[in-house]
């Protein structure tokens, strides 16, 4: 379990070598579109950085090279390839290589982006089905979260402390690993009033290598459940506390890009004093912090609100009176915003968490997200919620955000007579618009937009690989030594990669003539129709944060069934270097189910199927 030595090892820091990949790309750079890339190439320096992008590739365009020799004489004349820096030769000497284009069921996407989510209340997932919010904070939401609270007599303070860090650490490490293996490369999360296990889970997103915002509750008018609430000094000083160790965090692990950030965290307005808010809100602008709370998510809360703040005309008006909306500030639940809020939420640049599961699993009421994506343009994210939600599955957060306003649109066309006037207006979300709160949303909802959410040139490589194939015999060729001449007297060596089996139960059938051929878009559409509404975590195989693999579902070396190469004599190998004094081109390596040889540079190189 950490201590607050600050001496952990970074999954997300650890050291990598430039990586070229390669295969289908998929993503939303902005609301109004969907991008589908197939045959790309993307570069991935030591810092997990994007530097190289090419869409497209098509060999017979560029004398039938291979990607790999096309991708080291782009860096040898970054002239032809436009928009890139010349790094320089010697810092590509050595990349890996990492092949997918050969499987049509593969493709890479942006990681998700889950803007609202409660770490604490992990335990008591799918607990409280209909329970009305304040009813279930009460029962069950409060009574967890004062778990990882110091309690009771000054004589146990030790054991206890020692005690709430290990309950602290055991959820923790669950739901960031739970919300990794299921794509979410970045999380805005609340833990509790506790400032020692907030600490902690600083701590562990660093170890798992998650991206994460790290909020501690902050709440001193708990009414409704007294024992679970803190005074403004303690509050003032927590924060303190926590701001500071994550600073000390990030500059004893050397993370250049901040990979965990603490987030300014009001509850909501109905257990926080005007104190305290007041506190907040100046906390936030001195140290340029982002800001979460919830607001409008249940009628009787915003009836609660009027009552405790009958100075300000609604519950947003609370949060800007202390400051409290910035383009910083996320908004979790939104459902039941008047005109006037919205306006307000759109001039402060604020973005909303929608988080559907638990706004139908507690009966909160359906967030009208079209109006306010296409309508009102404030930017929309997508929240798990857990423990409200009953998911930490942003594709299933997707699946149902997409569901909700289809039943909207009923709701509204069934309210309205047969007569289609020119006002009527399709309030459906699409499936394009799903995958962008899911990844560009949430990446401005959290100030990241410029690193994080699509595949562009100067972003971090945080990304999922998602595999819609039931069962698929792939092929894995490692850690190949293999040295280009090129009429110059430097050799370039890279690793090439083309994983093996991946048996991952898939609840995905794709028929033969739904295979996207010839790079059929229509079909790689309908793919992506699957996946939303039929894949879960089984099909999200890889993941990576900061350009770093943090998490690797595939099998390789399977006792049963594996692909291995074995070199020209005949013995097992997976490195071997070929002849140095040869110009070579790598042509593209593919394999079929029955033994396949590839000739490269004069080694016959035999894969076997054993």
């Amino acid at each position: 379990m950490p201590t607050n030595s600050y001496k952990i090892n970074p999954k997300a820091t650890k050291s990598i070598h430039y990586t070229l990949y390669y295969g289908t790309f998929i993503h939303t750079p902005d609301l109004t579109t969907l991008e589908i890339n197939f045959n790309t190439l993307v570069g991935v320096n030591e810092q997990g950085t994007i530097d190289f992008i090419h869409k497209d590739y098509d060999a017979s365009l560029y004398n039938n090279k291979s990607p790999i020799q096309f991708f080291i004489d782009q860096r040898e004349h970054p002239h032809s390839q436009p928009h890139q820096e010349n790094h320089g030769q010697q810092r590509y000497q050595h990349f890996e290589f990492v092949d997918y284009s050969h499987d049509l069921t593969k493709f890479f996407i942006p990681g998700f982006i889950d803007t609202h989510i409660h770490a604490s209340q992990y335990p008591n997932i799918g607990i409280g089905l209909g329970t009305p919010l304040l009813d279930w904070l009460k029962k069950y939401t409060f009574p967890l979260e004062n778990h990882f609270c110091q309690s009771g007599q000054e004589q146990q303070q030790e054991q206890e402390q020692e005690t709430k860090l290990q309950f602290a650490n055991e959820i923790y490490n669950q739901v960031i690993q739970r919300t990794l293996e299921n794509g979410t490369t970045c999380a805005s999360y609340f833990t509790t009033i506790d400032p020692e296990t907030t600490n902690l889970f600083a701590e562990l997103l660093l170890i798992n290598g998650q991206r994460g915002f790290v909020g501690k509750v902050c709440m001193d008018h708990n009414e409704p459940y007294q024992e679970y609430q803190e005074s403004i000094e303690d509050c003032e000083k927590s924060m303190h506390k926590i701001i500071n160790h994550i600073e000390k965090l990030n500059t004893n692990t050397n993370t250049n890009k901040n990979l965990v950030t603490p987030i300014i965290t009001p509850r909501f307005a109905p257990v926080c004093s005007d104190k305290i808010l007041k506190f907040l809100g100046e906390l936030s602008h001195e140290k340029n912090l982002p800001i979460q709370t919830h607001i409008s998510e249940n009628k009787q809360e915003i009836e609660l609100v009027d009552k405790l703040f009958p100075d300000c005309e609604n519950y947003a008006s609370v949060y800007n009176k202390f400051n409290l909306l910035t383009n910083k500030t996320i908004l979790a639940h939104a459902i039941h915003l008047t005109p006037k809020e919205c306006q307000l939420i759109k001039l402060k640049n604020c973005s909303i968490s929608h988080c559907p599961t638990s706004n139908t699993f507690l009966s909160s009421g359906e967030a009208p997200i079209y109006k306010y994506l296409y309508h009102d343009n404030i930017n929309v994210s997508l929240g798990t919620d857990v423990s409200g939600g009953f998911d930490y599955s942003i594709l299933q957060i997707i699946k149902h955000a997409i569901l909700v306003s289809h039943h909207l649109n009923m709701h509204k066309s069934n309210t309205t007579t047969n007569t289609t006037t020119k006002n009527d207006v399709d309030e459906r979300l699409s499936i394009k618009d799903g995958i962008y709160m899911a990844t560009m949303g949430g990446a401005k909802a959290v100030g990241l937009q410029d690193i994080i959410g699509s595949f562009e040139i100067g972003k971090q490589f945080d990304v999922q690989l998602i595999d819609l194939s039931t069962r698929q015999i792939n092929y894995h060729y490692h850690s190949h030594n293999h040295n280009h001449n090129h009429n110059h007297n430097h050799n370039y060596n890279y690793n090439y990669t083309i994983p093996t089996i991946s048996d991952n139960s898939s609840r995905i059938d794709i028929f033969n003539w739904q295979y996207p051929v010839n790079k059929d878009l229509d079909k790689m559409k309908d793919l992506l129709g699957k996946w939303i509404f039929n894949g879960d975590d089984r099909n999200c195989i890889k993941v990576w944060c900061n350009g770093r693999l943090v998490i690797n579902k595939e099998k390789y070396n399977h006792r049963d069934d594996r692909w291995v190469i074995t070199n020209s004599n005949g013995h097992n190998s997976d490195r071997f270097t070929t002849n140095t004094n040869t110009t070579t081109t790598t042509n593209t390596t593919t394999a079929t189910n029955t033994a396949t040889t590839t000739q490269m540079n004069g080694n016959q190189d035999n894969w076997e199927y054993v």
